[in-house]
C-alpha cells in the first residue's frame, strides 16, 4: 500500500546521473526514450528550483592517462570506448545540465557516491532525502541508490526521469545453440 511521504524543507536533494550527450548521439549507448527523460528532467529541475531544493549533477568520466583500469574496454586509439574525457559526447546535455551554484560530480565509477566526498557534503548540509534521476538504471543509478541507502539517505527514484538502453525486438536477438 503506497502511503503520502512528508519530508522537510532543507532536507531534500536532487541527484541527476549521468545525463550525458553520448546517451543521445552514440549509437552504442543510445538511451531508449531518451528525449522524453530529459523533459521529465526538465521539469523536476524547475520544480527543484523553485522549492530551493539543491541540485546535484554527476557524469561518468574516464581519464585511462590518470588512472590505468585492468579489463576497461578501449578504442583502436587506446581512449576509453565510453564517457572518454577528451570526448565531447561526454558533456551533460545542455538543456538539464547544472546552473550557477549547483555541484557536478565528475565520478569515475558507476555510483555518484562509490567514492570521494559527495555523501558527507550532503550530509553536512543537513540532506536526508535524495531525488535520484538519470540513465543506465540497470548500472549507474542502481549503484548510486544503494550507495545512498547505505550511506544512510532515504531516496526517491523518479521512475519516468530514468533510462536505460534500447530494447531489442525479440526477431533482432541472436540464437544461441548449446
Amino acid at each position: 500500500m503506497k502511503s503520502p511521504v512528508s519530508i522537510e524543507r532543507g532536507t531534500v536533494a536532487a541527484v541527476f546521473v549521468d545525463l550525458q550527450e553520448e546517451h543521445r548521439q552514440d549509437k552504442r549507448y543510445l538511451v531508449e526514450g531518451f528525449a522524453d527523460i530529459l523533459a521529465n528532467v526538465q521539469r523536476l529541475q524547475t520544480a527543484a528550483r523553485a522549492n530551493d531544493v539543491q541540485l546535484y549533477h554527476s557524469a561518468y568520466i574516464v581519464d585511462l592517462t590518470r588512472e590505468a583500469r585492468r579489463f576497461h574496454p578501449v578504442d583502436a586509439n587506446g581512449r576509453s570506448a565510453f564517457s572518454d574525457k577528451d570526448d565531447p559526447l561526454t558533456a551533460i546535455c545542455p538543456e538539464v545540465g547544472p546552473v550557477d551554484g549547483e555541484m557536478m560530480l565528475v565520478k569515475t565509477e558507476a555510483s555518484a557516491f562509490g567514492s570521494g566526498p559527495a555523501a558527507s557534503r550532503l550530509r553536512a548540509k543537513g540532506i536526508e532525502w535524495l531525488v535520484v534521476a538519470g540513465v543506465w538504471t540497470e548500472a549507474c543509478i542502481d549503484a548510486t541508490v544503494r550507495d545512498a541507502v547505505s550511506s544512510g539517505f532515504r531516496v526517491l527514484l523518479v521512475k519516468d526521469a530514468c533510462g536505460s538502453g534500447s530494447t531489442r525486438k525479440p526477431d533482432d536477438t541472436a540464437s544461441l545453440t548449446v
